[in-house]
Order: structure tokens, then C-alpha cells, then sequence
């Protein structure tokens, strides 16, 4: 058992170790990779994360297989702040949670799924002056009302804005307040 384990982890980073030689796998200071299971296969997709900045910038999100053959993309209006991978459905299939800044650096967050082959949003929300997310105990994200601009604004100073917690039921996020 225990060489068989071995093997299985041999074979993953011989295969990882293939994305290096990609150049559609290199990071810079406009792309970011992951490297995730989304759809619990045993074997890690590629997500390349590329900030484009034409006229507006925009963020791509390219979920890749390992030999660099796209499985989907979509764009997120903004810049890229961060991604976290969470398995909202509890079936070891992985959301993507996309925090971005948009204009006038208003913070947002979407996420995105797999469903019927296809990457959809499961839900997104702006604030103009934070979003935060707590993945641990609940899904739960926490956004700050639009009527606020204050820089003192979080969630422990509740007097400088007003916060709603939107959490997961199971299917969909509803709001708590």
C-alpha cells in the first residue's frame, strides 16, 4: 500500500513537472498560476489568472489541463487581489473565489463553478469599501453597504458602516441582516 502511494505521488509531480517547461504556465508580474483539482479527478488544472489593461483592465481566468489544453475562461472586470478554492457543495469539487478591485477601487468578490462543463457565477458582490471572507467555520463573506466611503470602515468598527453578511445554505448565499 504504502509503495503504491508512492508511486501515485511520483507520477503527480513527474506531471507537474511538465507544466514548468509551458511557457502558458510562467508567472510574471501580470499572471498569476494555480494549481488545483476543481472537478476531483486526482489530477491538478492549471488556472492561469492574466490582468489585461486596454482601455479598462480586466482580469482572464483560464482553467487549463496540465498539457496546456484550455477547459474554460471566462473575465472578470478589474485587477486581481486574490483567490481562494473552496468546496462550497462539500463534494470535493472546487469553486473559484475571485477578489478583485474595479473602478474607483471598489472591492468585489465572485465566484465561479463548474456545471455542465461550463464555468458559471455562483454569486458576486461590490463594495466600495471592503469585502471579506470567512471560509472556515461557514461560508460566509461579509460586505461593507454601498452608502459607505469611510477608510475606517470593517467589521469590528460596525459604527462607520453599515455590513451585511451574506452566508451559504447549502445552494445559495442569503443574506443574514
Amino acid at each position: 500500500m504504502k509503495i503504491k502511494s508512492i508511486l501515485k505521488v511520483s507520477f503527480i509531480l513527474f506531471l507537474l513537472a511538465g507544466c514548468a517547461s509551458n511557457p502558458k504556465f510562467k508567472e510574471d508580474e501580470h499572471t498569476k498560476i494555480f494549481k488545483q483539482d476543481i472537478d476531483n479527478t486526482g489530477m491538478p488544472e492549471v488556472i492561469r489568472v492574466e490582468d489585461k489593461f486596454d482601455t479598462e483592465s480586466k482580469t482572464i481566468v483560464t482553467i487549463m489541463k496540465r498539457d496546456g489544453t484550455s477547459i474554460g475562461s471566462f473575465t472578470v472586470p478589474g485587477r486581481f487581489m486574490g483567490m481562494d478554492f473552496i468546496d462550497l457543495y462539500e463534494n470535493q469539487k472546487k469553486q473559484m473565489a475571485i477578489f478583485y478591485d474595479y473602478k474607483d477601487n471598489t472591492s468585489n468578490v465572485a465566484i465561479y463553478g463548474l456545471k455542465h462543463n461550463n464555468f458559471v457565477k455562483l454569486f458576486s458582490f461590490s463594495s466600495p469599501c471592503g469585502v471579506e471572507a470567512d471560509w472556515d467555520t461557514i461560508y460566509r463573506i461579509k460586505v461593507c453597504d454601498a452608502g459607505c466611503r469611510k477608510k475606517d470602515c470593517s467589521p469590528e468598527n460596525s459604527t462607520a458602516c453599515d455590513w451585511n453578511t451574506w452566508s451559504w445554505s447549502g445552494q445559495k448565499f442569503i443574506k443574514e441582516n
